[in-house]
């Protein structure tokens, strides 16, 4: 998914990245569960993978048009 960096105040790296295992979505929040604590309101680089993103991009947007299909040309409701 991608990983946090600590940064001082200054904006420089302050020790080593915090993998982000999992992101969960509360209203308007983005939840992030990492491998080491990070305090709340602390300044923070975040380093996405890029290609986990595309590729789960990517499948998310065929399940909706295969979902369009199912819906549209077999006439069988879909959940999502």
């Amino acid at each position: 998914m991608g990983t946090i960096t600590l940064l001082s105040p200054e904006g420089l790296s302050s020790g080593s990245p915090s993998l982000v295992r999992e992101v969960l979505r509360r209203g308007l929040d983005a939840i992030h569960f990492v491998s080491s604590p990070v305090q709340v309101g602390a300044r923070v680089r975040v380093d996405l993978d890029v290609e986990r993103r595309m590729d789960l991009m990517t499948q998310h947007t065929g399940q909706h048009l295969l979902s369009a299909v199912i819906d549209r040309q077999l006439e069988i409701d879909t959940l999502s």
